[in-house]
């Protein structure tokens, strides 16, 4: 069952890779992050410790769902190859109008943090495939968001940054 479902994530990862790298668009609506995050937590974080924060009323967000879903998979999916205790730590809170989502577990990186996100870029790790951080950067900048990565102390910190839902209408 596991290694089926490890082939469903990678196939997901290829088709939308190849969406993606042939012009195709998402479908980004409002979505109330915190329960989205949760569902998906239910779904796909099992093994893993997860300790979540959020901040009370919080915006909605512009995201495709199921890029999304695809983006904290591969999040998680990372911390369940990588990381040598397998708990995380997720928060989201409001910065300058927009949402953040910060994502930091206790893997240890210490290749070329330029390259990081790169497609097929995997530094040492026989694990995965490459395709999963490039593909998570794609996608949140096609939601008109951002995925940036801290490097700190051998750490890697992810921060999903998304424009709030009310922004959007105001424009």
């Amino acid at each position: 069952i596991e290694d089926t479902q490890k082939l469903e994530d990678q196939m997901d990862k290829i088709l939308q890779l190849s969406r993606l790298e042939r012009g195709g668009n998402l479908n980004p609506k409002a979505i109330e992050l915190t329960s989205f995050v949760k569902t998906t937590l239910d779904r796909w974080g099992q093994r893993i410790e997860i300790d979540y924060k959020d901040e009370d009323q919080l915006p909605g967000v512009m995201a495709d769902q199921f890029a999304l879903m695809l983006v904290l998979r591969n999040l998680l999916e990372n911390t369940r190859s990588h990381a040598t205790t397998k708990r995380a730590k997720i928060s989201i809170s409001t910065e300058n109008n927009n949402v953040k989502l910060t994502y930091q577990d206790d893997g240890f990186f210490d290749g070329d943090i330029n390259r990081l996100g790169t497609l097929f870029y995997k530094h040492n790790s026989t694990k995965g495939s490459g395709i999963g951080l490039y593909l998570a950067k794609k996608l949140m900048l096609k939601m008109d968001g951002q995925l940036g990565i801290i490097h700190q102390n051998g750490s890697l910190i992810f921060e999903l940054t998304f424009k709030s839902a009310s922004e959007v209408e105001a424009e």
